[in-house]
């Protein structure tokens, strides 16, 4: 690579090919269920801690903005699950939700 008539050193990169899903012996849709699974019940944890952070009887802060953020992705999430089902039983051709927000996909703490 050479910069501003400045080059780095000779490199040599080896490359591998990925293994492929079926060698770590589960189907892709299995892979993609699962982690939905996960992230939907990530979301209801997370939702779960701020109903009991707005619930605490010495809170004077409103938690509304972030326990509906987390309803939203928590929807979505589900709605993604029911996609891959649909997906893969060869019903629907694409995964498409109306209401991400890549930015803002964490558990709020």
């Amino acid at each position: 690579m050479t910069q501003n008539g400045v080059t780095t050193n000779t490199l040599s990169v080896t490359t591998i090919d990925l293994p492929t899903v079926a060698s770590y012996g589960v189907s892709p849709d299995e892979i993609s269920k699962n982690f939905l699974n996960y992230l939907t019940i990530s979301f209801g944890s997370a939702r779960n801690h701020w109903q009991a952070v707005q619930a605490f009887s010495a809170n004077t802060v409103s938690t509304a903005n972030e326990r509906s953020l987390i309803g939203l992705h928590l929807n979505n999430s589900v709605m993604m699950r029911s996609s891959v089902d649909l997906i893969m039983t060869g019903s629907e051709q694409r995964a498409g939700l109306a209401n991400t927000n890549p930015t803002r996909f964490g558990l709020g703490y």
